[in-house]
């Protein structure tokens, strides 16, 4: 199942009260500060956000590094590198997993 951008604004704006163009445009607004934030990440520290409760998501920069090349085997430089990735709390996986169990068997 994928819920698209649209289908959120819609179930957001029926459960807030709030008019759909304006949780798209707070949506929008949300979208420019995360990636302005993501972009603030350095070889020294990563960035991190917490979107919604127990759900991180942010950005770390590697840095060059010596790899092997897989068609030849030679060694090669590789430049540094924004890495993204996304965090879920412990308790969140427990709660997903404790919902997923509920479902199969009611």
């Amino acid at each position: 199942m994928t819920i698209t951008r649209e289908e959120m604004i819609k179930r957001l704006s029926e459960r807030s009260g709030y008019y759909m163009k304006d949780v798209r445009n707070l949506l929008q607004c949300m979208d420019d500060v995360v990636f302005e934030a993501l972009c603030e990440a350095t070889l020294d520290e990563e960035v991190q956000i917490q979107m919604v409760t127990g759900i991180k998501c942010g950005c770390k920069i590697v840095e060059s590094r010596e790899r092997v090349d897989p068609r030849n085997q030679k060694p090669i430089m590789v430049g540094e590198t924004v890495k993204p990735f996304a965090k879920f709390s412990q308790d969140y996986r427990f709660k997903l997993q404790e919902a997923y169990n509920n479902s199969k068997d009611g």
